[in-house]
């Protein structure tokens, strides 16, 4: 693999649209790889990332925080 960042700074990787069950447990899907149910943990690593801008990156993760939020309150309930 020619690039070794990882997943949480990459264009690709979704948590904003990914099962917040998941996303709370660190896992999103990638949009280069996308299947059903595929998920990959945000230190991982591939030979396809593209680096995200620090606003977006700090926009998507607020993102995933509040959804992770919203799941934890409804199972409270």
């Amino acid at each position: 693999m020619t690039n070794t960042a990882a997943c949480k700074a990459c264009t690709h990787w979704l948590p904003d649209t990914s099962d917040p069950r998941m996303v709370r447990l660190g896992f999103a899907q990638c949009a280069r790889h996308l299947m059903p149910g595929r998920t990959f943990n945000a230190d991982s690593r591939c030979d396809q990332f593209s680096v995200m801008p620090a606003d977006q990156l700090a926009a998507r993760r607020e993102v995933a925080v509040q959804r992770v939020r919203q799941l934890k309150h409804k199972e409270v309930r």
